[in-house]
This record gives structure tokens, sequence and C-alpha cells, in this order.
């Protein structure tokens, strides 16, 4: 995010705390999060991905990332009397997860539905199958932009470009990620600036997923419109695909 000692926001001069090396603004607190909200807001938009009707289910880990995104949703709809929300939490054994995830979908006032993880299944089809029991047509996931870079140079190394698509997802339930143009430190400090003890995940990833991060925080760090570049490359292979699913 970078070093924000005795920097003023851009677009007010009060004390700044972030730096978007890819837009070159300094934030105050006030303007980061009209900032991170308009960009959420946009996409969501430019895919229609809030309708009428629509009962949402919020993937909801516990996690800084998906509280973020239950705070997003919550303040969206407010006013909003024809969309529903809900948390789904997968309970996976992890207390201190369950904890965050209920803690934070109470302090929404969000129904939060719990239930114990099925090895069987895929995550997304496990929360999909649950997602459909409990009327829910949509379910709201916490990707962001960090994500999509490292999912699509990791098919590229590995050669298996196939993991791109979402066509295994039930096509009774829409996917949505409000998130996914935005850089994974903003939406942490997102998280941090509306919640407080909120829950990190610790689980190791695979050696190649963690060499591509540390690849691509590297040249980010020199580039820094990089992951917004691999994003659009990601979203031309997708579009590519046979029955690709958006």
């Amino acid at each position: 995010m970078g070093n924000t000692v005795n920097l003023r926001c851009t677009k007010c001069w009060n004390d700044a705390i972030i730096t978007q090396h890819y837009s070159g603004l300094c934030l105050c607190e006030d303007h980061f999060i009209i900032d991170l909200e308009g960009k959420a807001k946009r996409e969501i938009r430019r895919n229609r991905w809030l309708r009428t009707g629509d009962r949402i289910g919020i993937a909801l880990s516990g996690g800084a990332s998906s509280a973020a995104l239950l705070t997003l949703l919550v303040k969206l709809t407010k006013n909003r009397r024809d969309i529903t929300l809900a948390a789904l939490h997968i309970d996976e054994g992890c207390f201190d997860a369950r904890r965050g995830a209920e803690a934070v979908a109470s302090s929404a006032d969000v129904e939060c539905i719990v239930w114990k993880r099925n090895p069987m299944r895929s995550i997304k089809d496990e929360i999909a199958w649950h997602a459909s029991e409990a009327g829910i047509n949509v379910i709201a996931w916490g990707r962001n932009l960090d994500d999509e870079a490292q999912a699509i140079v990791t098919a590229f190394i590995s050669g298996d470009i196939g993991v791109l698509s979402d066509d295994h997802v039930a096509e009774q339930i829409r996917w949505i990620y409000p998130f996914e143009m935005i850089p994974r430190d903003e939406i942490l400090l997102y998280a941090r600036l509306h919640h407080h003890d909120l829950y990190f995940d610790s689980k190791k990833e695979a050696d190649l997923y963690t060499d591509v991060r540390e690849l691509l925080i590297n040249y980010t760090a020199r580039h820094p419109s990089t992951l917004y570049s691999v994003y659009q490359l990601g979203n031309r292979i997708r579009r590519g695909m046979p029955e690709a699913k958006q």
C-alpha cells in the first residue's frame, strides 16, 4: 500500500492512510472507503449482479476479505426491500473461523447459515448445494484482484488453463465477485476499518501458488499495473473457452 507518513489525501488534504501506486492517489480514510466502494459498485453495475428478487448468500470464511464483502453488500442493499442477504459458513473445525463468521454476521444483523464440511464435494459445490437448499439464488464470493492474477499465472505455469473456467458450478446459482478488480491489501484495510478482532486464515497454500504470489508481489512493486494487465489477459482467455461462464 505504500508509506503514507506525512502524506496528505489527494482529494481533501487530510492525513492519508494509503498510497495507491497504480493510480498515483493518496487517500484519507473517508476517500479510501468511497474509492473502494465505488470500484465495487461499478463492477456490480457492469455485470448486473444485483437484481430484483435476489436472495444473496455471502460466502463467509470468518476472515477479513469475506467480512469486507458482507459489509459492502449490507451497505449497498440496506434500502432495498427487493433483495435479502444471508451469510454462508462451512464449519471445518476451526473455532476461531466459525466464531469470526458468526460475529461478523451478527454485527450486521444478517442470518448466518452454518454446516459441517462434506469432504466429498469441492468448496464451491458445497456452498452451492446448501445455498440452493436455503432458497438462495446468488452467491457472493470474496475473490480479489490478487487472487485472479495468481490463478491466471498459476494456470499458465501448470499448463492447465481449464481451471479458469467456472463451468462446473451449479447453473441455478449465480456467482458474483464485487472485489475482483480490487487489490487484496485494499480489501484488508477496508475490513480493518469496519471490524475488530478479525480472524486470519493461516492455511498453507500449495508451493506453486505461493511462489506465484511472491513473484507477482515483487513484480508489481516495480510495475504497479501488473495485476490489472494479468486480469485482462485472463478475461480474454475465459471468453475464448467453450461454454465459459462469466
